[in-house]
Parts: structure tokens; sequence; C-alpha cells
């Protein structure tokens, strides 16, 4: 008999340690596929849609979706989605770039701001209210949420949803959801780091060609026109002036978008006066002015 139960003892220890193996194994599977779609593409939402498939695949859910954070405002953005063939019809209503108000779910909301993952059962008393209503609206389970994090911020989360039982999700499985979610944040951050060089480059070379433009140019209409043209490649307007400072003001010499260009032509700004173009003078700095037709309201016949 203690033969027999030595060998039944070392026979499940042996299944044991298989099963182990065999998760790793298929662990480091998934996060090695989820790193090779960040390493080989820049396209962000192939990127993160391939990261809510494998969301679906570590640990078998139903659907996973992959949203934007802004903490100050508390609002999500939903960036990626990825629907497992037993995601019910109501999961799969979604659209993406929707945006989310999660001060009206503030369990989530302190969750993801503290940078935990966090969970939610439909039967669970304690659960957010909110997020339990959302759960019944969208006929799930249970959803495991878990923060993007990178460095020492928040990017967003992941949401991985279970519409065919009320699961309660493990220590591993968690840990998994959590690698592949900052991997997620990492992917975001390298699309902002290459966006960011993209436009600095783009950015460069519109200087380049206005300053080429302008220095072969021996005629101001055409100089200006040339300047608009490239201003309009870095900052897409409705309308824009140039405007030439001469003694005590400042004169409008051209310009794109106005409804009458002949009365527009040649307006004058006192320098110094009620106007905003006079700080912009002074202190030689750019000037952003939300709501400029409400303080300046001549500026609108322009």
């Amino acid at each position: 008999a203690s033969l027999i139960a030595n060998a039944t003892a070392q026979a499940l220890e042996r299944a044991r340690l298989f099963r182990e193996t065999r998760q790793r194994a298929d662990e480091l599977a998934i996060l090695f596929e989820s790193s090779q779609a960040i390493t080989a593409a820049l396209d962000l939402p192939t990127v993160l849609q391939s990261i809510a498939r494998q969301l679906v695949a570590a640990v078998n859910a139903t659907s996973a979706y992959v949203l934007a954070f802004d903490a100050e405002k508390g609002i999500a953005t939903l960036l990626a989605e990825f629907f497992g063939p037993e995601a019910n019809e109501l999961e799969r209503v979604s659209d993406l770039g929707a945006k989310y108000d999660l001060t009206e779910v503030p369990q989530t909301l302190r969750a993801l701001r503290a940078g935990r993952p966090w969970s939610t059962l439909l039967s669970d008393p304690r659960a957010d209210a909110a997020a339990a209503e959302q759960l019944r609206a969208f006929g799930g389970k249970s959803t495991l949420r878990v923060p993007m994090l990178a460095g020492e911020g928040t990017r967003g989360y992941v949401t991985i949803w279970d519409s065919r039982l009320e699961r309660v999700w493990t220590e591993d499985e968690i840990r998994l959801c959590q690698i592949i979610a900052n991997q997620a944040a990492s992917a975001i951050e390298k699309a902002a780091l290459f966006e960011a060089e993209r436009r600095r480059a783009d950015e460069a070379e519109t200087l380049r060609a206005a300053g080429s433009a302008v220095a072969a140019s021996l005629r101001k209409d055409e100089a200006i026109e040339r300047i608009l043209h490239e201003l309009a490649r870095v900052v897409p307007y409705d309308s824009a002036s140039v405007q030439e400072l001469r003694d005590g003001y400042l004169e409008i010499v051209g310009g794109h978008g106005w409804k009458n260009p002949a009365a527009t032509v040649g307006l004058h700004f006192p320098i110094p006066g009620d106007n905003p173009n006079t700080p912009v003078i002074l202190e030689r700095q750019p000037l952003i002015l939300g709501r400029a037709g409400e303080k300046y309201p001549e500026l609108l016949s322009e």
C-alpha cells in the first residue's frame, strides 16, 4: 500500500510539473508573439488589436478591449478590440474611438488611478453598481481590468470579458495579463515617439522650404503666398494673415480664408493697442488666444 501511495504521489507530482511547464511554455509563446507584433509594426491600431487577441487567448476569455485613459478628465477611449468565437452579440456592439466617462464608475476609476488590476463578478454584492450594470447590459458574467503601465504613468487599461461563466481570475492570469497590458503601453509610447519624430521632420522640412521660397522670390506678393502655403502644412487653418510691422502699427499685407479679401488687406493694428498683436510684438512671444471672437469681435470681420 505504501509503495502504491508513493507511486501515486510521484505520478501526481509529475503531472503537476508537466502542467506548470506547459502553462509556462504557452505564456512564453504568447509574450513572444506580442513582443514580435510591437517590434514589427508601427501601425498602432493593428498592434493593439493583436494584443487584444492575445489577451483572449491567454486566459480563454470571450473578448478583450484596449482603452486609452485621460487621468485628469477621467475619460477612457476605446482603441482596439477582439472577439473570440464564443463572444455574444451584445459584446460585439462597440464603437472604436468611443469615449467613456469613468467618473460614473468610481470603483473602476479609483483602481485605474492607483495602477492596480481589478475585477467584477456579476453576482458580487460588493461590486460597483455601475460596473455590474455594464456587465448585464453587454451580457457578461465577469470581467478583469488591468492598467497599462509604462514608466511612472498609466497609459490606459485592458478589459477582458467572459460571458460564459463567473470566474475568479487567478494570480497567474492577472500576472500574464499585466505583462501583456504593459506591452500595449510600450506600443502606445513607441507610436507616440514615432509620430513626434515624424512631426518634427515635417516641421523642419517646412521651415527649410519656406526659407528657400522666400529667399528665391523677388516679389513680395509671391513670397507671402509661399509663406502661407508652407504654413498650412504645419498648422492647418481656416484663415491666416501676414502682417508687416511699420512705424507704430501692423498692416495686413496678405492672407487666405477671408470673406472679403479686398476689405481686409491694408487693415491697421496700432502697436501698442487693444489688439492681440500687441503682446506678440512687444513680448516677442507666440500667443494662443481662445474664443478670440468674443474678446475681439472686429476680428470676425476679417
